[in-house]
């Protein structure tokens, strides 16, 4: 068998889009998690109980349940690498939104940006 540059640099480059998708993902669940509750706040102080937080964070795995099974069917029909590429974008967006959520202090930006991030992990 012969060596195929070609096949080695796609292998490498599928390789850093599962690293890609992956950091994203664990941005989601190492960083935003634990300290949405006090984001929420300082956007809207009027926030007192974690009934908004669990909504919230519930909207993340909900979106992410969800979209898995979209993406499942979308990806047996078209193929993994635009599905993956489209789910990876869609969870950049979301992780965005939610930050610049802090900036325009509105709270529905951050469901927003909750939900696209969720879907995109799907």
């Amino acid at each position: 068998m012969s060596y195929n540059h070609e096949n080695v640099m796609r292998k490498e480059n599928k390789v850093y889009a599962v690293m890609m998708n992956n950091f994203v993902d664990a941005i989601s669940s190492t960083f935003i998690l634990p300290t949405m509750f006090s984001y929420m706040r300082a956007i809207d102080p009027s926030v007192s109980s974690l009934e908004m937080y669990s909504m919230f964070t519930s909207c993340f795995f909900f979106s992410a349940l969800c979209f898995q099974l979209l993406f499942g069917a979308w990806c047996d029909k078209s193929g993994f690498r635009l599905v993956y590429v489209s789910s990876t974008i869609l969870a950049i967006v979301g992780n965005l939104i939610y930050a610049v959520a802090g900036f325009v202090h509105e709270l529905n930006a951050v469901l927003v940006g909750r939900i696209l991030a969720g879907a995109g992990v799907g």
